[in-house]
């Protein structure tokens, strides 16, 4: 692997890392959060050829990074509704 690309079977495993799964929408083959869909868009993963330019390759690492800061936020809000329950 060089600087200005990504193989796309390693984004695939963090998008699954991160609660998406492989999904049959679309053009390009479409990575959703199953659970709790509202906190991510559908983030599309083009697997076509055998590794990503660069800049594509940052653009779906920065949607997976976001999805990580979306849970924390997410499961931060369950925790404060839990303990206003108690």
């Amino acid at each position: 692997m060089n600087f200005t690309s990504y193989p796309s079977r390693d984004l695939e495993t963090f998008a699954r890392a991160v609660g998406r799964q492989l999904d049959s929408r679309g053009k390009e083959p479409n990575w959703v959060r199953k659970i709790d869909p509202e906190l991510s868009p559908p983030l599309s993963i083009p697997n076509h050829s055998a590794e990503l330019k660069a800049g594509t390759a940052r653009s779906i690492i920065d949607q997976l990074l976001a999805d990580l800061d979306e849970w924390v936020i997410h499961l931060d809000q369950l925790d404060d509704d839990e303990a206003e329950d108690e």
